[in-house]
This record gives C-alpha cells, sequence and structure tokens, in this order.
C-alpha cells in the first residue's frame, strides 16, 4: 500500500532561487563574517538555502535576499526618481532546522 505524505506546512513554498547574504548576529558585534549562498525555495515561514557549512539551531541570522521584480508588489511600486534596480530584502530570523550533508557520502 502506497503512503501518502501529509503536508504539514502553513505556507506554500515557492521554488526561487534567489542571491543571498547572510551573518549571524551576537554580542559582542564582532567583524561580520558575510557568507554569500542562494534560496533554494522561500515560503512565509521562512527560507531555505545552503551555507557551506552547518549552523546551530537557535542561531539568530541577519539575511538580505536579493529577488529580482519583488519591488512590483510593494505599494506605491516605481515613484518618480527611482531606479528598477532590484533593492534586498532584509530579514532577522532564526534557524529553526539544520542539516549536516555531506557529499559523496555512501
Amino acid at each position: 500500500m502506497a503512503r501518502v505524505k501529509t503536508e504539514r506546512r502553513k505556507f506554500l513554498r515557492i521554488p526561487k532561487e534567489s542571491k543571498v547574504r547572510y551573518h549571524e548576529l551576537k554580542y559582542p558585534m564582532a567583524k561580520r563574517d558575510i557568507k554569500n549562498t542562494k534560496s533554494k525555495n522561500v515560503g512565509g515561514g521562512g527560507i531555505l538555502f545552503s551555507s557551506g557549512k552547518y549552523i546551530d539551531t537557535g542561531t539568530i541570522l541577519k539575511i538580505d535576499i536579493t529577488a529580482q521584480g519583488w519591488e512590483k508588489y510593494r505599494p506605491g511600486f516605481f515613484k518618480g526618481g527611482e531606479t528598477s534596480v532590484s533593492k534586498p530584502i532584509t530579514v532577522i530570523g532564526e534557524v529553526i532546522r539544520s542539516k549536516e550533508v555531506v557529499k559523496n557520502r555512501v
């Protein structure tokens, strides 16, 4: 008998690759170690991206997401004198799930 997978997410995930820059927020504020990557998907409840290293659950991150064209959904979009260049969406978020992936592991 085939098992039916039940969707537990509250928010739809959109498979959208966008540029992501992030760094850990912690006190005392030391030199920021800004990392660059790309998102795998994004939704109302979060963003999935690979980091290149394990990030502990509970870590607070500042994340800048450059998603081309998002400004068209902003009220009053493209007022006189503005450019159409995408500005990043900046969020502060907590890591709620993290998984280490080891390449070529059998």
